[in-house]
């Protein structure tokens, strides 16, 4: 179940990720530790950031590992670029 938007109760907040808990059953690894975080019929507790898809075992979250890299943000959106950096020129016809 997602999430309702804005409520940050269930997620878990580490390093600018916010983990929410899933389950996999197709094959995914950690990215933590590269060990399979599925199962057919059993799969291991594992968390995936909402903003980047990052992907773990709930384990390293529970154990407090420092494994888990810094959040990146949203994958696949541009990020804000500064309007500083860009030069508009107008011409007059």
């Amino acid at each position: 179940m997602e999430p309702l938007p804005g409520d940050k109760s269930s997620y878990i907040c580490h390093k600018g990720h916010e983990f929410i808990h899933t389950l996999y059953h197709f094959p995914t690894n950690c990215e933590a530790c590269t060990k399979p975080l599925w199962n057919m019929f059993k799969p291991p507790p594992a968390l995936e950031c909402r903003r980047c898809h990052i992907k773990c075992h709930k384990d390293h979250m529970d154990k407090k590992e420092e494994v888990i890299a810094p959040c990146r943000g949203e994958k696949g959106q541009n990020k804000k670029k500064n309007p500083e950096n860009h030069i508009v020129r107008f011409f007059n016809n």
